[in-house]
């Protein structure tokens, strides 16, 4: 009986020591998906400004597209509340930060925000582009020619 005591108390130990470690590491995997997914906008807006010329529509503009991933929550990942482009959720937009948020479960809950350096200004029309569902999601960068200024226009796919 002592021993089953002992071994109980050593496992939940054990576990307390473990489970800290476990969600620190979940989130940042998480936080590198993420940091991956902006320095790809940032490569996509550096080299359309870089090799193409901009237009005066997005119908006929230079574009790439970028791959955002939520993962889906799991043991390696926690629940994700939102990524948005060009700004914060309810927000006007038109900004070059990346800005997600881990779900209020884990330690983590304060928004993050990656400031996104182009060489031209960033716009996104309908505000932010906002995902909070887990999957694949795509954005489009365009270059395009706007009241005598170059600019990066963000929408989603």
């Amino acid at each position: 009986m002592i021993r089953l005591v002992i071994a109980v108390v050593l496992l939940l130990a054990t576990m307390a020591i473990a489970i800290p470690a476990i969600t620190d590491a979940t989130q940042t995997r998480t936080t590198t998906e993420y940091d991956a997914a902006a320095d790809r906008i940032e490569r996509a807006g550096r080299e359309l400004v870089m090799n193409e010329d901009a237009t005066r529509s997005r119908l006929y503009a230079a574009t790439r597209h970028v791959d955002i991933t939520i993962p889906v929550q799991s043991l390696t990942a926690p629940e994700t509340e939102f990524v948005a482009i060009g700004g914060s959720p309810n927000t006007v937009g038109n900004q070059p930060v990346v800005t997600y948020a881990l779900s209020a479960t884990s330690a983590k809950t304060s928004a993050s925000r990656r400031v996104i350096s182009l060489p031209v200004p960033v716009r996104t029309p309908q505000g932010p582009v906002v995902f909070q569902s887990a999957g694949s999601h795509n954005i489009i960068l365009s270059l395009v020619r706007e009241r005598s200024r170059t600019v990066i226009v963000i929408t989603r796919e």
